[in-house]
């Protein structure tokens, strides 16, 4: 890389899809394995609370007082659904165009819960939907960056 051309996040992207023999296809698989696994551990975690501690979730989350213990088991259900389709797609090698949509389906319930929070005022809770949002966003660019290169590491 020439000395002159700036570092920023886009040509970190791009060097690692172009530069396999740099390791650059290397550095933005794990770096995409990382936010995933990230992303698991916040959705399980939160997921688990929603669908199957309904009590523990109310106690954490004011909100889950003011909506139905259904809607609260469905936004837990599809958030666990989505780290099974985040993960194992491209652990196994099976079906991997899976992840790209499991993420655009995180990133769709995350975008939601923001408006939610918007319409509450509750803007703490907007900011910790919008650093979501773009991890899952980071996955969804970088897979179709590499399009089927990722392995796990």
């Amino acid at each position: 890389m020439p000395t002159s051309q700036v570092v920023t996040l886009q040509n970190i992207i791009y060097l690692g899809v172009e530069d396999a023999q740099t390791g650059g296809k290397r550095f933005i698989n794990i770096a995409l394995w990382i936010v995933q696994g990230i992303l698991a551990i916040v959705f399980i975690f939160s997921g688990w609370m929603k669908a199957f501690q309904y009590e523990k979730a109310q106690a954490s989350w004011p909100w889950a007082k003011e909506v139905s213990r259904g809607l609260v088991f469905f936004i837990g259900i599809a958030e666990l659904l989505g780290v099974l389709g985040l993960i194992l797609p491209q652990a196994t090698n099976i079906s991997p165009a899976l992840t790209p949509i499991a993420a655009i389906g995180l990133a769709t319930i995350v975008l939601l819960g923001a408006v939610f929070h918007a319409k509450r005022k509750e803007y703490q809770e907007i900011g910790v939907n919008l650093v979501f949002l773009v991890l899952v966003l980071f996955v969804v660019i970088g897979y179709e960056l590499t399009k089927n290169e990722m392995s796990p590491c």
